[in-house]
């Protein structure tokens, strides 16, 4: 800050000129941080003002402005810094690579939930979301293709869906604009992510169950889903943290090759039958909506028999019979904050973790 200051000795106001101090204190700023890094902090009201013998409501105001326009921008209670670089030529749009956003009312498509409020931040800001939709998310080279020809629009930003894998992120070639992932972590340097706290929903989970003295615990993931990935990792990890034993923690995968919920049932079925557990845990609410289809069909009762929890807490696990207990993903302000980041990248210099909490309703009780 002491070098800024300096290379602000070479500039002065013009008292005689028709042109308002605060504009010509901006035209200041603007040359000075065009030579600085981003995050790198500006002298402050105060020092402004002194330097150039102004009211420290002038140099407000034309810090200010710089923060409108992208340039600067403040931390509450530390200062006012330089944003990342605009690209020159960047249009006012953010370029998108999601999964085919299918209607609330099918499963628990809560990724929709994330889309409208990133879209609706995005318009807040007079910003535009470039939506471009993969069906094949297998599909390397199909990504790659279809990232370079969003990013051919001069776009702001990209966010990216967690489906895309990071041997594809690795390969991206957009060193100049802020890349966000959604709804996991990535290795990979240039990504920030915007991610829900899993280890969080995770305690939450075991910290319910194991005080109501359930002891054997069935968790049922999808394998093609990363964040529900992230989620094993954070169950395995904190199950020995809270002595579970491994023998009383039945972990079987599940890989669905369409939306019909075949293979979570299978899945169930075959926890059900072979572990007799005290409690079943979703990585999803859609994956617990079809465990109670197996559960009912072994003449069992929920919660007399067996609790049951997930992770999501969307529309379709209040409409269950009995209406699901679970952990609650904050897509809103996932997708809020999604925005805000991809906006604003120098206010958000890491990842970016959403809080979850617990939704008690009447899927469980004490263990018998």
């Amino acid at each position: 800050m002491r070098l800024a200051l300096n290379k602000l000795g070479t500039y002065k106001i013009d008292e005689s000129s028709y042109v308002p101090k605060y504009f010509q204190l901006k035209e200041i700023l603007g040359k000075m941080i065009k030579g600085m890094k981003p995050a790198e902090m500006i002298p402050s009201e105060h020092q402004l003002a002194d330097q150039f013998k102004l009211h420290r409501l002038t140099a407000r105001q034309a810090i200010t402005e710089l923060v409108n326009d992208g340039l600067l921008y403040r931390v509450h209670g530390s200062g006012t810094f330089v944003a990342e670089k605009k690209v020159e030529g960047t249009s006012n749009t953010i370029a998108c690579i999601f999964r085919n956003i299918r209607p609330k009312t099918e499963n628990d498509n809560f990724f929709l939930e994330i889309f409208e409020a990133f879209e609706d931040e995005l318009s807040k800001n007079k910003k535009f979301m470039l939506y471009k939709c993969l069906n094949n998310m297998n599909s390397e080279d199909e990504i790659i293709e279809t990232v370079s020809e969003i990013l051919a629009t001069k776009a702001g930003g990209l966010v990216l869906d967690e489906r895309v894998p990071d041997s594809v992120i690795s390969k991206l070639n957009c060193p100049d604009i802020p890349i966000f992932l959604l709804h996991r972590k990535s290795p990979v340097k240039a990504v920030r992510s915007v991610v829900s706290d899993n280890k969080s929903s995770v305690s939450l989970i075991l910290e319910y169950l194991l005080g109501l003295g359930h002891k054997k615990l069935l968790f049922i993931y999808e394998t093609k889903a990363p964040n529900q990935l992230e989620i094993l990792d954070e169950l395995k990890k904190l199950s020995i943290e809270y002595n579970i034993k491994k023998s009383d923690l039945i972990i079987i995968p599940a890989t669905e090759k369409d939306f019909s919920g075949k293979s979570y049932r299978d899945a169930a079925r075959k926890g059900l039958k072979l572990h007799n557990p005290t409690a079943i845990i979703g990585g999803s609410d859609w994956i617990v909506s079809n465990s109670y289809t197996e559960i009912h069909k072994l003449g069992l009762k929920i919660p007399e028999d067996i609790s049951a929890i997930s992770i999501g807490g969307f529309d379709i696990s209040n409409h269950l019979s009995p209406p699901l207990t679970a952990v609650r993903i904050n897509t809103e302000e996932m997708g809020r904050m999604a925005a805000k980041a991809v906006l604003f990248p120098g206010k958000y210099p890491g990842d970016i973790i959403i809080p979850s909490s617990l939704i008690e309703r009447a899927s469980c009780a004490k263990s018998k």
